[in-house]
């Protein structure tokens, strides 16, 4: 498992500049999303010729085997440099227990939200295009989002061009009245100083829908390397990092409040939720438990890995579900092309 993808895992490292419209990280690996993630490094996905991973869900017999039927989590595909070039997720809703009889009648629609991203490279391997598709059943209209990346001669980012597109099923209305599509534009043009640190960056930003159309120019000063743009400068409250820089623990506090001049503020409570994590002689997380602050028990998520390493399975302690990952390798032809990538 790649370095710090557990905290990846746990929250988000991405500096968020607007809500919508934030700038992309150029490395795919790198891209931290709530609804992307890939949970290996590139070296390791190189070094093993990975060309297919699949995440699902699969319900457990009393005895432990599983059941035949199982619920895909995500699938991700990668060339034969280590990329990824497609991902596909999805997302089914749970709800009451006479819906769900409902919905396995077929006499109720499933709520289900599937996520789809593909990439595209140039010569170099660089991204320079990456298409997200988000659909949801129970939705009027899908998210269509692009992002454009440019560089400049020294092959750093230049400027990012991100369309957002919410995009309503035809002849849809509300209360008689007939929606259009929604369309946010935004570029960012980087600004480096001699030792290629970002300088800042300037955003402009172009907004139509039925009630907006503006337009908006701004400068963010960083003075930081490209990747610092996406590190947040402090931990969350709660967590704890060994010398290592893993996670040890994480605490979720059941008591959080605002103060009058702004800003948050806790107050440790028996009933916190406090999360050890134990790791293997090889680095790699092997189990997560989690106790309340009063000592009480509450579960057990234990991770088991394959013999090159990669990740196999997550379960919980006590539940009749499991998650299991499979892997596709590529074939010799495809390995010997990666074996010499183009520079």
């Amino acid at each position: 498992m790649k370095k710090h993808s557990l905290i990846l895992f746990i929250f988000s490292i991405i500096f968020s500049l607007i809500a919508k419209g934030q700038i992309y990280h150029s490395d795919p690996y790198k891209i931290d999303h709530s609804y992307f993630n890939i949970e290996q490094s590139r070296q390791e996905i190189l070094n093993n010729k990975v060309k297919l991973i699949s995440s699902f869900d699969n319900s457990l017999k009393k005895n432990g085997s599983k059941k035949k039927k199982s619920k895909l989590n995500y699938r991700i595909e990668f060339n034969e440099y280590g990329n990824p070039i497609n991902y596909y997720s999805s997302y089914v809703m749970e709800c009451w227990w006479f819906p769900a009889l409902k919905q396995k009648l077929g006499l109720e629609k499933r709520f289900i939200t599937t996520y789809n991203y593909s990439f595209q490279y140039d010569s170099l391997n660089k991204l320079i295009h990456l298409k997200e598709k988000i659909v949801e059943t129970h939705s009027p209209a899908y998210e269509e989002n692009d992002i454009n990346f440019y560089y400049n001669k020294e092959n750093l980012l230049n400027y990012e061009i991100i369309s957002e597109k919410y995009i309503y099923k035809n002849g849809y209305k509300y209360r008689g009245v007939a929606y259009t599509n929604d369309t946010t534009l935004s570029k960012y043009y980087l600004n480096y100083d001699n030792s290629n640190k970002v300088k800042y960056v300037i955003k402009w930003s172009s907004s139509n829908g039925e009630n907006i159309n503006k337009k908006v120019l701004d400068t963010i000063n960083f003075n930081c390397t490209f990747d610092s743009i996406f590190i947040k400068k402090s931990l969350p409250k709660g967590i704890k990092l060994d010398t290592l820089g893993r996670i040890v623990e994480s605490t979720l506090h059941m008591f959080q409040g605002t103060l009058i001049g702004g800003g948050n503020y806790t107050r440790e409570m028996p009933n916190d939720l406090i999360n050890n994590y134990t790791y293997d002689i090889s680095g790699r997380l092997v189990l997560i438990e989690s106790k309340t602050r009063s000592g009480n028990y509450v579960s057990k998520e234990i991770w088991t890995y394959d013999k090159n390493g990669f990740l196999k399975s997550k379960h919980f302690d006590g539940s009749m579900k499991t998650t299991f990952y499979e892997y596709e390798f590529l074939k010799k032809t495809d390995a010997n092309r990666a074996a010499c990538p183009i520079q």
